[in-house]
């Protein structure tokens, strides 16, 4: 099996004490997993690279022939000292080698996970120890069920930068208010030590198009209105 390198990224979501959300956890299909019991991320690939044109890697085999990946989770240090040794060159002779191969048989059979790559100039194998009752949180029942009542969008940049002044004001929690799907995102609270009331707005983004942010419109007091004729 190969593995999209931004799988292991997730882990930036794991953290707590239980089994359940100290580790990235790796699904059947190839998706990854991480929780910290407040926020959830998923990651899935797109497209899934042809494992049999992978070059060939001493002591793993990235293809999984009719064998199944049994569902394992592993730490968050095992999975960020992995991406450390990843090679950066986005120019690889070949756009399969961005790629991290997981033997499915050996870490189906193993208290150990077994990854490795290669671009040519080195090789690496990983052998991370698998974290023991590590099961997957069932997140699927909390997914909310029915159709949308509203759906926003926001560019990533939009938002860190909204919280990066949020955490400046010593804001711990805040209140986002929407009342329509291309209408200004209302950010209201109090900071840490309630010595000031902070207000905020965040245009959203259509994500249909991707047209750049629009911007706040004029109410309709602040329209410039029309010169009246009058009657000689």
């Amino acid at each position: 099996m190969l593995i999209n390198p931004k799988a292991l990224k997730v882990a930036n979501a794991a953290g707590g004490d239980s089994p359940a959300t100290e580790g990235l956890h790796f699904e059947p299909a190839g998706s990854t997993v991480g929780t910290d019991g407040h926020i959830l991320f998923r990651f899935t690939p797109k497209e899934k690279a042809d494992p049999k044109e992978y070059p060939s890697l001493e002591g793993l085999t990235p293809v999984d022939g009719k064998e199944k990946l049994k569902p394992f989770a592993m730490s968050i240090g095992s999975a960020r000292a992995i991406l450390k040794v990843l090679p950066r060159d986005k120019r690889l002779s070949m756009p399969i080698l961005k790629n991290i191969v997981l033997d499915v048989h050996q870490t189906n059979d193993s208290k150990h996970a077994a990854l490795g790559f290669t671009d040519f100039k080195r090789a690496a194998t990983f052998r991370p120890e698998k974290i023991e009752n590590g099961k997957c949180p069932e997140y699927k029942k909390v997914i909310p069920k029915g159709q949308a009542k509203l759906a926003i969008g926001f560019q990533t940049s939009t938002m860190l930068k909204a919280l990066s002044v949020l955490n400046s004001l010593d804001v711990k929690c805040f209140k986002l208010i929407f009342r329509g799907p291309m209408e200004a995102c209302e950010i209201r609270a109090e900071t840490e030590n309630a010595d000031g009331v902070v207000f905020g707005l965040v245009m959203p983004y259509n994500l249909n198009n991707g047209a750049k942010e629009p911007q706040a419109k004029p109410h309709k007091a602040e329209t410039k209105s029309k010169p009246v004729k009058h009657k000689k």
